[in-house]
Formats: structure tokens, sequence, C-alpha cells
């Protein structure tokens, strides 16, 4: 047994976190030979008690822009990494729209308390807070 590194003995014993997630990860890949010992291991891979069989990666960024991101290199991860997961986008616009949105709201109801009126429909229908309410409780 190794002590201080990135190791598992046949009892699936962890010393460092990320490395263990890192040899998992790895053996489920087919990337490495370490975890043949493992316990309940067959020919399909070890057993991960409480893992599931399928992962999923989730992105709360619209597609459009996950898929502007990569176009040049950037902002997702790469998939041929996870072979045995999934991803899904949830199309939750970014923080400046979301900020703005919610400042029309406040903006909208601050002084609605002091008229016999009410707030100003229109103005709420127009922040779009609803829309960005339902896409995060979609996602």
């Amino acid at each position: 047994k190794e002590t201080g590194n990135a190791s598992l003995d046949g009892d699936l014993q962890r010393t460092n976190a990320e490395a263990l997630e890192d040899a998992v990860i790895a053996k489920l890949r087919g990337d490495d030979e370490e975890g043949k010992d493992w316990p309940d291991a067959d020919e399909t891979g070890p057993r991960v008690y409480g893992a599931q069989q399928r992962n999923m990666i989730v992105d709360a960024r619209p597609t459009v822009n996950a898929y502007a991101m990569q176009a040049v290199g950037l902002g997702s991860e790469n998939m041929d990494n996870y072979k045995f997961a999934t991803k899904a986008y949830l199309g939750i616009d970014n923080i400046h729209v979301m900020r703005d949105s919610l400042q029309k709201v406040i903006d909208t109801l601050k002084d609605s308390d002091l008229t016999p009126l009410g707030p100003n429909k229109d103005a709420l229908h127009k922040s779009n807070w609803l829309k960005h309410i339902a896409n995060m409780l979609d996602g």
C-alpha cells in the first residue's frame, strides 16, 4: 500500500480523493491496468458502489453559446475524456442578462405599494423574469 500518493489497495482505501477519482475514470475508460484486482471486478470493468451506470455533465449555458465557444476552442468539457457520460445543456442565460432582468422587476415593484394602481404588468412581462425562472426550473 502506498501512502501520500494516489493509490487503491485491495479494500478500495483512498489516500487522495482526486487521485482516486482519476483512477476510477481511467479504469472505466480502459486507460490503465490498475484496478484489475478490485473486488467484484469482471470482464466489463470494476463495480463502483454508489455510482450510476451513466453520468451526466450539465452545462447551464444555452446550447448556442456553448457551441460558439467550442468553435474557438474554449469553454466546454472534452467528451472524449468522459466516454461513460452524456452532456446536457440547460439554456440558462448568462449572469448579466439575469441580473438586468431582475433589476427590471425590482424597479417595477419598488414603488408599487405607494400607488393604488399596482405594478406595471407590461414592464414585468418585458423583464422576461418568468422566462428565466422557468428555464432554471426546467433544468
